[in-house]
């Protein structure tokens, strides 16, 4: 067990529920803060209403999260919506967010919440799962690159962006 691992105290990743709303607000005000789009105002209100709708979904048809807690704290969250392709009779897992605490990402935990979305997106014979990264390499692309090449995953290109608004 590495040094980090002995510091991680209880773990729990479990299906995100109702009751974890004001953690799943931290997280995501958090996550977002750090990600390139940061410039732009955390829309808390727009999010609630969407949780709303998401956690009415309690089997996961369309839409499921998972929340990584240490100790009880929330330290990580992954999310992910099933889609249909515009071509395709197929469907696709698409990340929504994933994010895990600065301290907590060279431990387990993005493995395992990458794990548990990846078995949820399966259940749902979904053809692939897309992860998003909205970081730029100022932000630590390198490392999530890094990262996802480890758990398999080919990258199918770039995300670019063209600031039109000013701040």
């Amino acid at each position: 067990m590495s040094e980090q691992e002995k510091k991680l105290g209880l773990l729990e990743i479990r299906k995100t529920q109702a009751p974890d709303e004001e953690d799943i607000v931290s997280l995501l005000e958090h996550g977002h803060k750090e990600s390139r789009l940061g410039h732009i105002p955390f829309a808390q209100v727009r999010l609630r209403k969407f949780l709303q709708g998401a956690f009415k979904d309690t089997d996961g048809t369309a839409i499921q999260g998972f929340v990584a807690r240490v100790d009880g704290e929330p330290v990580g969250l992954i999310s992910a919506s099933m889609n249909q392709g515009l071509s395709s009779e197929n469907y696709f897992a698409s990340t929504l967010i994933f994010y895990v605490k600065a301290e907590y990402r060279g431990s387990q935990i993005p493995d395992l919440l990458l794990d548990n979305i990846t078995a949820w997106a399966r259940t749902k014979n979904a053809r692939e799962l897309l992860v998003h990264v909205t970081m730029g390499e100022e932000y630590g692309a390198d490392r999530s690159n890094a990262f996802f090449r480890k758990k398999g995953m080919k990258s199918t290109g770039e995300n670019f962006s063209l600031r039109l608004e000013e701040d």
